[in-house]
């Protein structure tokens, strides 16, 4: 589970500030798999903080997979989100945190997996810049492009 914020484009829907990433526009919020195809998604205003979407994005995975048990996310969703998580859905949210006197850039194992799916979502033009004005119809060019992925993957 990841969230990337991604600039507005000419037009003007529900547009908000990532005061973290210095990026006016929508956040995108993605549960993959190990594959890296998307199993939910979510798309909202770059000023609604990452683990504030957590538990509506678990609760798409859930309504669709309903094996899912574990899910791998950056230090963006600690907090107490991962306690109500696990109580709503039974779904373990493992939170990811760099050892202690570590520094500069360190890969975490699986985590690449959704940073290789956001750069798949780069890729498609319609993608790269928020063009739209509803958040559903974002949701939708996420959708029209990961089925653009998995039929390229067979």
């Amino acid at each position: 589970m990841d969230a990337q914020s991604v600039k507005w484009g000419s037009r003007h829907g529900d547009n908000g500030y990532d005061g973290n990433k210095k990026v006016k526009g929508v956040k995108r919020n993605i549960i993959t798999d190990r594959n890296g195809f998307i199993l939910a998604r979510k798309v909202c205003n770059a000023g609604i903080h990452d683990s504030r979407m957590a538990h509506d994005l678990c609760g798409l995975a859930d309504d669709v997979w309903e094996d899912l048990r574990k899910v791998l996310s950056d230090r963006g969703y600690r907090g107490d989100v991962d306690k109500d998580i696990e109580k709503d859905f039974g779904i373990e949210l493992e939170v990811s945190n760099t050892p202690n006197g570590v520094k500069g850039f360190l890969p975490k194992p699986l985590r690449w997996v959704v940073e290789r799916t956001f750069a798949w979502l780069d890729s498609c033009r319609r993608l790269a810049r928020n063009y739209e004005i509803l958040n559903e119809s974002a949701e939708e060019m996420i959708d029209f492009a990961a089925i653009k992925f998995l039929i390229n993957k067979i």
